[in-house]
């Protein structure tokens, strides 16, 4: 199912964990993840978000910045009840998976695609 919160789009779909929650890069959409969730939605608590001002999310309200992008994975998962969860990225959005990383310690996992994050 399909759901707005703070006007972000997201995707949730599946069941199990660890949790995974996309993240798209620049000029992309959740829907870019889509043959990735069809894979692991069997097994595991799929989420795909539309980062604000792309795909179906409004932009930030407030000053852009990638770490208010973080800021808004981050409330997707409070909104949803996700504790932990296996980030996996695509270009921009490694940089705001490592963003979402630097806090809270023990809450994400990461995974990355197409991008060198560096070493974490």
């Amino acid at each position: 199912h399909r759901r707005l919160i703070t006007m972000l789009a997201f995707e949730r779909c599946g069941i199990g964990t660890p949790s995974l929650l996309f993240v798209h890069g620049f000029g992309c959409a959740r829907e870019d993840w889509s043959a990735q969730v069809e894979q692991f939605s069997g097994e595991h608590d799929c989420v795909a978000v539309d980062l604000p001002g792309f795909g179906q999310s409004h932009p930030l309200a407030s000053e852009i910045s990638m770490l208010a992008f973080a800021d808004a994975i981050r409330e997707v998962m409070d909104s949803e009840g996700i504790e932990q969860a296996v980030l996996v990225g695509h270009s921009m959005g490694c940089r705001r998976i490592v963003d979402c990383r630097t806090r809270p310690r023990g809450r994400f996992g990461i995974g990355r695609s197409g991008s060198r994050v560096g070493e974490l």
